[in-house]
């Protein structure tokens, strides 16, 4: 891509070049200093003391951090018009990658993490690690299957918003890729949504009968109780509007490539960045264990 083109992209995606590279600052930011703080957590416990289970959330907040780094490098370079790499082919793809296989593989991590509490706090039963890595693995070829595609047909190119490189949907594909993309996020969000309800179910049932064995702290209980179901409730409501605006825009933009426009593309991508942040808060309440260990 020449500088006419790539100068012509830029002017079309004013002003919202602009906004969503601020939105993606803050929201990237937000997700670091989350990530920061498990990583503190992680490291006043010292990594050789964590069972497996801890080990494997400590990987999932590294790639969140991952994730919030890669946002905030972009979104900056955008607002500072630095950002020249992405009309170079491999600046676009290098970005795309980046983006494509951080993102998913901190969804498929933060779903296997509830996936392992469901498994302990509701059923009782411990997953081994050779489940674990199967898993891991699974998701993984997907992933990358989907980035071979995507790049062998040529369907990755920059974004409306003129901020990140992303898939194309103009040719058959952009439109596969998309959907091995949304099948591995889909899959990792409904283990997240099935497990967490589970267990925030499981611990109102055990407050309800820790309520019945201690009558004396019955306000007490009652009140960890709602605050527990109202936590849950939220965290769960925030991931779904940060989900379905995705979603439904994305899909939309497969069969409708025309449609895809600077604003909606800054929509999008917005409830991505929210979504980063909502995913590392599910991760601290899922894991509140690195959260008490920090103020310890």
């Amino acid at each position: 891509m020449n500088e006419d083109e790539f100068s012509k992209i830029q002017a079309e995606a004013y002003p919202y070049n602009i906004i969503l590279s601020s939105i993606s600052t803050v929201a990237s930011a937000c997700a670091i200093v989350f990530c920061l703080l498990m990583i503190v957590s992680i490291y006043k416990i010292g990594w050789k003391k964590l069972d497996c289970s801890m080990k494997l959330a400590g990987v999932t907040v590294i790639f969140d951090l991952l994730e919030g780094i890669v946002g905030l490098v972009l979104s900056i370079c955008c607002l500072l018009n630095l950002d020249g790499y992405l009309k170079y082919k491999l600046g676009c793809h290098l970005v795309y990658l980046f983006i494509i296989l951080v993102d998913l593989t901190s969804f498929n991590l933060t779903g296997i993490v509830a996936l392992e509490r469901y498994l302990i706090i509701v059923r009782g039963v411990k997953l081994s690690n050779n489940y674990l890595f199967l898993i891991i693995g699974v998701f993984t070829i997907i992933n990358v299957s989907g980035c071979v595609i995507g790049i062998y047909y040529d369907s990755i190119g920059i974004l409306p918003a003129a901020v990140y490189c992303f898939l194309k949907y103009d040719n058959i594909g952009g439109i596969s890729s998309q959907i091995i993309a949304l099948f591995s996020n889909a899959t990792s969000v409904s283990m997240i949504y099935f497990c967490y309800m589970k267990i925030m179910m499981q611990r109102v049932v055990q407050l309800g009968e820790l309520r019945e064995l201690f009558p004396g702290k019955y306000e007490s209980i009652t009140k960890q109780r709602n605050m527990t179901i109202i936590k849950s409730s939220i965290l769960i409501l925030t991931s779904t509007i940060a989900n379905a605006p995705y979603l439904l825009i994305t899909v939309i933009s497969m069969f409708h490539p025309d449609l895809f426009t600077p604003l909606l593309d800054t929509i999008r991508t917005a409830f991505v960045m929210l979504n980063m942040v909502t995913n590392s808060l599910l991760l601290l309440v899922m894991r509140s264990d690195l959260l008490n260990e920090l103020f310890n």
